[in-house]
């Protein structure tokens, strides 16, 4: 996926439900013209889909941004991390500026969880959760 074309349908923050891949994750039907590798978002649908060829998709459960929060078009993947630190970017300081400055990777307070794929958008990012 690194570099690949990151194609998200309305997303602002987005948590990939509890879970392993394998665990989180089915293989289901998907006609798409996006090349393997691609990711789709349906915010309607709560699901992330992974194109895996042309007819074929592994769909994960999301959670989606809140309305008024979202947002549509194609982006690349800029960035994928382990434990990420996480810091509240300003639309999230806004509604919540009792937030610290930064909350470490691994921490059970951090929303980013323990993956975290970010895009190149300010403040977009697929990540876990700690749910």
């Amino acid at each position: 996926m690194g570099g690949r074309a990151a194609t998200a349908g309305v997303l602002a923050f987005l948590w990939v439900a509890s879970g392993g891949p394998a665990e989180a994750g089915r293989l289901v039907g998907y006609a798409s013209g996006y090349p393997a590798g691609s990711i789709l978002i349906s915010q309607s649908a709560r699901k992330l889909y992974l194109i895996v060829d042309p007819q074929t998709a592994i769909a994960y459960p999301v959670a989606v941004a809140e309305r008024g929060k979202e947002w549509s078009g194609a982006a690349r993947v800029q960035a994928k991390y382990v434990e990420p630190a996480w810091s509240p970017p300003d639309s999230v300081r806004r509604d919540h500026p009792e937030l610290p400055d930064v909350i470490p990777g691994g921490s059970p307070y951090n929303p980013m969880g323990a993956r975290a794929i970010t895009l190149d958008r300010d403040e977009i990012a697929i990540h876990g959760t700690t749910s």
